[in-house]
Parts: C-alpha cells; sequence; structure tokens
C-alpha cells in the first residue's frame, strides 16, 4: 500500500450528521455550528476517515481530477470539519474553477457554517 502523508487521508471529525433533501446537515456540538453541505461536499466528507486518499476519494468519486476534492477538503478543513487537515498548496480556488470549466460548476462543493443558539441563549 502506497504512503501517504497526514495531509492526503483527512479525517472527520466526530459530529451529528442528516440527509436533508438534497443537503447534507453536519452538527458539531464542540462548536455549536451546523454546516449544510451540497452532494458534493457531503461525499467528500463521508470519504474522510483518516485512511482514504485525496487520489483515492477522487477515483471513488469517478472524477477524472482530485481537483474538486481538495478544494472540498480545504473547504470542510476551513470550516472546522475534519480532525486532520493540512491547507491545500494547489492554486486557489479561482484558478481551479477556471481549469474545470463551466460545465464542472455544478459539482462544485459548497460548505455553509451557521453558529445555532445554545438553549441558555435561545431563552434569553
Amino acid at each position: 500500500m502506497q504512503s501517504h502523508g497526514s495531509e492526503d487521508l483527512p479525517k472527520r471529525k466526530e459530529a451529528i450528521s442528516r440527509q436533508l433533501s438534497d443537503e447534507f446537515l453536519v452538527y458539531d456540538n464542540q462548536t455549536n455550528k451546523a454546516h449544510c453541505l451540497n452532494k458534493t461536499a457531503a461525499e467528500v466528507w463521508s470519504l474522510c476517515d483518516g485512511q482514504t486518499s485525496i487520489p483515492q476519494m477522487a477515483e471513488k468519486l469517478q472524477l477524472s481530477s482530485d481537483d474538486l476534492v481538495r478544494m472540498a477538503v480545504d473547504d470542510l478543513g476551513k470550516a472546522g470539519l475534519l480532525e486532520t487537515y493540512q491547507p491545500s498548496a494547489d492554486a486557489a480556488r479561482r484558478d481551479t474553477l477556471r481549469k474545470l470549466g463551466f460545465a464542472a460548476a455544478i459539482a462544485v462543493p459548497l460548505v455553509i457554517s451557521v453558529l445555532v443558539p445554545t438553549p441558555a441563549q435561545a431563552a434569553s
């Protein structure tokens, strides 16, 4: 088996997750943040098991390039949803989108995060 650095073996945090129609909700009870992931980001997050490399994820998702996976891992890491995360040294998001072209825009990973008030905060 090929050896990979920890940056290529992202691991998701323990969190509560639920599929909601077209989107996937992940709640991080350590930070009280809820994250809404589109299909691409959710598929990548589910593969972040600390054992699967980014190129392996791209292969499992049947992508010709691992650019979308790296973009998703970067977004998930920035959202605090990964235990192990090393920011990508690859080109900026805009450059990646330009390289992928308009046809791939629908598959671009999207992570939207919101702070969820605690019960005490909600009661005040």
